[in-house]
């Protein structure tokens, strides 16, 4: 027997309700089944009671929801790399707003909704000559293989190239991985074409 937690009319509610017995034809299925129930009802409960206690923001799922990141970039020309990562991604650049100086920060959004925003944001030096601890992966062959996959990546090479990019060198398809072009961005910053 499961006890059921509910909220009606603002006020928490219990009832008890019996589970489907497991079947005899596939009884873990069943009890796949009642595990995935528990855990819908356990998630929209504590959303409800985070609700009645006046923490928001957690609509529905409580701490079951999976969060929104926004990935920062450091460069001393935010709208270049800003107007350069909006044309490689195929994201978004709106206007910088009123009142703002034009090229203090700049974010780029993905017109569907699916990738992080990115924001890059004015610091005084260069990066230095160090290894990026952090670097994007520009998903340009996904699913491609051998010579079709690089040369589809040399292709979207060669645009970014075009858009100030730089070659670094390339890495061919291995027995355990496949093959990625390593490239800089107009300040240095490494990126991979995958």
């Amino acid at each position: 027997m499961l006890l059921l937690l509910s909220v009606r009319g603002g006020v928490p509610t219990s009832r008890t309700a019996t589970p489907p017995p497991r079947t005899a034809a596939d009884p873990e299925r069943a009890t796949t089944e009642i595990r995935a129930r528990i855990a819908g009802h356990g998630a929209r409960m504590i959303g409800a009671l985070r609700q009645l206690a006046g923490v928001t923001g957690f609509e529905g799922y409580g701490d079951f929801m999976a969060k929104e990141i926004q990935v920062a970039v450091d460069c001393v020309d935010p709208r270049a790399q800003a107007e350069f990562w909006a044309e490689a991604l195929g994201y978004r650049l709106p206007p910088a707003p009123e009142g703002e100086h034009p090229n203090s920060w700049a974010a780029i959004t993905d017109p569907d909704g699916k990738g992080p925003r990115i924001y890059f944001q004015k610091v005084p030096d260069a990066k230095p000559a160090t290894k990026n601890r952090l670097h994007l992966d520009v998903r340009s062959a996904p699913g491609l293989t051998g010579d079709e996959r690089m040369d589809v990546l040399e292709a979207e090479c060669a645009r970014l190239e075009a858009l100030g990019a730089k070659r670094l060198y390339r890495l061919d398809s291995d027995e355990e991985n496949e093959g990625i072009i390593v490239m800089n961005d107009p300040e240095d910053n490494i990126f991979c074409l995958d």
